[in-house]
């Protein structure tokens, strides 16, 4: 284990981008089976760049992706009843090839068979990981049409290689951990090199993950664009929600405003229609009693003139019993000047006699 961290912690250092991630360890851990620390990890580091295999653990693992894409595209031309029912069982070539590829079968098969992959990887390639998938399920495909969802994924990660088993084990009894002479290694490899795998349709079915995941950006920037403008069409109609609800609360202003004023309307044409039938009256009084009403006036006109010319008569003789008062009075201030005069001296000569009697 302490020489397994020392490697991976090693590979992190030198490629910080990809660091350590799950599945490393198998990779790396049948190396240390046969190789020198230094051995292994120069080969673990010529696995992760020439070999591709850093494509499987970079973020998104677009290598992985698109191997279990050209996988799922050769069941599809070569083993299509099996295809078909993991369709319909809606099992995917994620579910279970994943821990397969990322780890070049080493997380569940037995160590001679890993070994073995190893050996046919590093000397024909990455693709030959497509051959290996390919011959077990066709090795067991009587087996996989047979199961179930739930025992269809725990056959294809955890069973899918009893059948190579020798006979004389019970597969009942097998499991990952069973000693690796009770596999035929040899008959799974020729399996594997018996599956013909042309590169002109690699080559086919990466071009067409290509523009399926080209599709899929198109698709996510359309959605992104669509989600963006969904936002900006949501503040919109936030703010003519608000308007809408500020347009609401006047037009209830309005409303009640307009009831108050046909109210007040209503009130205007009672008293007008009031004033109108008074009115009517009037004219037809007018109408029915000029003579009485001209008479009338005649009358009170005569009565006025008569009452004027009695106050007119009454001022005349007031104005003439003021004028006699007044030239009476003006002679009776005549006669008091006099007086006055005549009293002054009187009391001047009496002063004068006063003076002489003392003397």
């Amino acid at each position: 284990m302490e020489r397994l961290y020392r490697i991976l912690k090693a590979y992190s250092l030198y490629d910080p981008e990809v660091g350590y991630t799950q599945g490393m360890a198998f990779l790396a851990g049948p190396l240390l089976l046969y190789m020198s620390d230094e051995e292994a990890f120069c080969m673990f580091v010529k696995l992760m760049k020439d070999y591709d295999f850093r494509s499987f653990y970079v973020p998104g693992m677009p290598g992985l992706n698109l191997r279990l894409y050209q996988f799922e595209r050769l069941m599809e031309d070569k083993l299509l009843a099996i295809y078909l029912h993991l369709r319909r069982q809606g099992v995917k070539a994620s579910m279970y090839a994943s821990q397969w590829f990322l780890t070049l079968f080493a997380y569940k098969f037995p160590i001679n068979m890993v070994t073995r992959i190893f050996d046919v990887v590093i000397a024909e390639g990455i693709d030959s990981i497509l051959k290996f998938a390919i011959a077990l399920m066709k090795k067991n495909e009587e087996e996989i049409i047979s199961l179930k969802f739930d025992q269809l994924l725990s056959f294809l990660k955890e069973k899918i290689f009893f059948v190579y088993s020798t006979p004389e084990k019970s597969t009942a009894k097998l499991s990952w951990l069973t000693h690796a002479t009770d596999y035929r290694v040899d008959e799974f490899v020729n399996d594997a090199y018996s599956v013909e795998i042309a590169e002109n349709a690699l080559y086919k079915y990466a071009s067409e993950y290509e523009q399926i995941k080209e599709s899929e950006i198109e698709k996510e920037n359309e959605i992104n664009i669509l989600k963006s403008e969904n936002s900006s069409l949501s503040l919109k109609v936030k703010d003519l929600e608000d308007s809408l609800n500020t347009l609401n609360e006047e037009n209830t202003k309005l409303a009640d405003t307009m009831i108050q004023n046909k109210i007040q309307i209503a009130t205007l044409i009672d008293e007008n229609e009031g004033l109108i039938s008074k009115v009517s009256e009037l004219e037809l009084t007018v109408k029915t009693q000029p003579a009485e009403i001209e008479k009338r006036m005649e009358s009170e006109i005569q009565k006025i003139l008569n009452k004027n010319l009695q106050v007119m008569n009454k001022n005349r003789i007031l104005e003439d019993q003021i004028t006699e008062v007044e030239t009476e009075l003006a002679q009776t201030k005549m006669e008091l000047a006099m007086i006055h005069d005549e009293h002054n001296a009187l009391k001047k000569r009496w002063n004068e006699l006063k003076k002489a009697l003392e003397n």
